[in-house]
């Protein structure tokens, strides 16, 4: 069955040229008949990247390595967030995903290092046909027995290639690697990126909370985050009550608050261990 799409333009955006490469050595190779973006975003703490429009068949892409994007380290022992976003593509196939983490760091993506798959509906049943498009949470923490450093992590959407057209397997799981046949209606796409394994050893969240505060609490003018951790903070964002953010920034400074409302803000700081602390400001 030949696969149904709208007729959209992928549009070359500056960020997305300049940030990949096509050669993913010293890993497998993983391109399929008919690459073309699937993927909206992604997002590793309070770092996203987005990959550009949703392709279609007559302007395919090729597998990417966006080796420039800088994703926060993932913790042995803090969780961080991991959200991907995939477009709803109007195929009459269903369409699968799958991330791995090279842990181990031997240059190859094993079964027990899949961090996310579409096995189950709570890991995420990918949208087919006229559905919307879903975004796709999960709480990451390194298993201990990875490797500290830098390592290889490799998101692959596609088909089942022995049933394209077939209805939805929630038991499927796509494979790292697949190379381009002489023949087959296969479309996805893969791209990879460099993350950092960081060891935390015996730090644990609630000592890394009590290194970390707001001064002086309450406030009427001036704030600025103290931070006594070993950690460097990477983001930091204020918002009120309602969830709207109000600041922003990728360095501690001192904020000014004096032009906020009386009232209550909560303060989320992400460390460069990619774990998210939450804190709270009461504005006079």
């Amino acid at each position: 069955m030949k696969i149904k799409l709208y007729t959209v333009f992928l549009l070359s955006l500056p960020m997305f040229v300049a940030a990949q490469k096509t050669n993913p050595a010293p890993y497998c190779v993983s391109e399929f008949n008919n690459n073309y973006n699937m993927v909206n975003s992604i997002s590793v703490g309070a770092y996203t990247h987005s990959f550009g429009v949703v392709g279609t068949v007559s302007t395919p892409n090729t597998y990417l390595y966006v080796d420039t994007a800088k994703l926060p380290p993932i913790s042995t022992s803090l969780s961080t967030s991991l959200l991907i976003d995939f477009y709803s593509t109007v195929d009459v196939e269903p369409a699968y995903f799958a991330v791995w983490i090279d842990y181990n760091q031997n240059n190859a993506f094993e079964a027990t290092e899949m961090i996310m798959h579409n096995e189950t509906l709570l890991k995420g049943k990918l949208p087919s046909g006229s559905a919307s498009g879903v975004a796709l949470p999960l709480s990451l923490t390194a298993p201990t027995s990875a490797k500290p450093g830098k390592t290889r992590m490799r998101i692959v959407r596609g088909q089942k290639i022995a049933d394209p057209t077939g209805p939805y397997d929630a038991t499927f799981r796509l494979a790292p690697c697949y190379t381009k046949t002489g023949a087959g209606n296969i479309y996805g796409c893969t791209y990879d990126f460099d993350v950092i394994i960081y060891s935390t050893g015996n730090i644990d969240e609630q000592q890394l909370r009590s290194q970390l505060s707001v001064n002086p609490n309450p406030a009427t003018d001036k704030v600025l985050i103290s931070n006594t951790s070993t950690q460097k903070i990477q983001n930091l964002v204020i918002v009120d009550l309602s969830g709207k953010k109000v600041f922003e920034s990728q360095a501690n400074e001192e904020i000014n608050i004096s032009h906020y409302a009386p009232g209550i803000y909560f303060v989320k700081l992400t460390m460069e261990s990619g774990a998210v602390v939450p804190l709270r400001l009461v504005k006079n």
